[in-house]
């Protein structure tokens, strides 16, 4: 008798605990902020994959854990003896390219689940930092959302970026995930959701131009300006790009100190690409007529120069061809 309630405990606990993952993961798919919204071909949401890997501080595959997808799902055990503690700096890490240029990164939520070896407590793993790290290659960059709330047990937890959002853009993103845990326990990822506001149906600012041509500069002279001599190199086929391009944008980032400068930025380069000059706060196409800069007198200018049109909206890049200054 005793053994047959002991089976039926067993067998309840069991379903109650799938009944458990089953709500949790219910939640995941069904939660209204979680969902898919199209705006203009735009995602609302975006759904990293799952398959990460946990790092050391050098950014090198940590051994002190194992890691392996379920269902899905991506599990984390930890196999050092010693445990991983708040102070060491284990961070599982997914990076991805979002490929929406013209959104802006307004949250980051969680869905995660701990996983205690019998002997330990579960306030003793968790998860207890969240970031999303921005920059030209995986893992490394600038921090661009940082919540340091701790993680335990399961749920589904929402961060938001300081400064109020972030450029999607196509260069990595990173998000990583603090970890302590004990020898034995498992944390299990079962998902990441990143939010950002898609572009506005109908705005001009993110209407992308099917095809433009590159700019075609000229130098039209220099002139005295105080203690430097002003080159003066004119885009004379403007008319070829819409004033849209270079509409207000204030959702993307600033320009300094200015909140609403243009969706386009202008930079003119040196014989070496090296960024000399550039212009941020053209409202139309002619402006490009205007285009120059300047040298201190007694330095030698650049060789060469160009161009770089850079349409922030529809992360699009136009060159110009080369000019000889010298």
């Amino acid at each position: 008798m005793r053994t047959f309630k002991l089976l039926i405990l067993g067998l309840i606990l069991c379903f109650s605990a799938n009944l458990s993952a089953q709500t949790l993961n219910r939640a995941v798919r069904t939660n209204p902020k979680l969902s898919i919204k199209s705006i203009d071909n735009c995602k609302s949401v975006l759904r990293p994959s799952l398959k990460g890997t946990v790092r050391e501080p050098n950014h090198q595959v940590s051994k002190k854990v194992r890691t392996y997808m379920k269902d899905g799902k991506f599990y984390i055990k930890c196999i050092t003896p010693n445990g991983i503690k708040e102070n060491d700096f284990i961070w599982a890490k997914f990076p991805f390219k979002p490929g929406y240029p013209s959104g802006k990164i307004v949250g980051m939520q969680l869905a995660y689940k701990t996983i205690p070896t019998p002997n330990n407590s579960a306030r003793r793993v968790y998860i207890s930092q969240e970031r999303i790290v921005q920059g030209n290659t995986p893992f490394k960059g600038t921090v661009k959302l940082d919540d340091p709330t701790n993680l335990y047990n399961s749920g589904i937890h929402s961060s938001t970026p300081f400064g109020g959002g972030f450029l999607c853009g196509t260069n990595y993103k990173t998000v990583s995930l603090k970890l302590v845990m004990q020898p034995g326990d498992v944390i299990c990822i079962e998902g990441i959701r990143i939010l950002f506001k898609c572009k506005e149906s109908g705005r001009d600012d993110f209407k992308c131009p099917q095809r433009l041509p590159n700019p075609k500069i000229k130098l039209a002279g220099k002139e005295a300006s105080g203690n430097y001599i002003r080159y003066k190199i004119p885009v004379y086929n403007y008319m070829a790009f819409p004033d849209y391009i270079f509409a207000a944008a204030p959702s993307l980032p600033a320009c300094g100190l200015n909140n609403n400068s243009s969706r386009t930025w202008i930079d003119i380069v040196d014989q070496n690409n090296n960024r000399i000059y550039g212009f941020c706060a053209f409202n139309k196409a002619a402006n490009m007529k205007n285009i120059w800069f300047s040298v201190k007198r007694g330095t030698k200018p650049p060789s060469r120069v160009r161009i770089i049109i850079k349409d922030r909206g529809c992360n699009k890049r136009y060159a110009s061809n080369w000019i000889s200054i010298q």
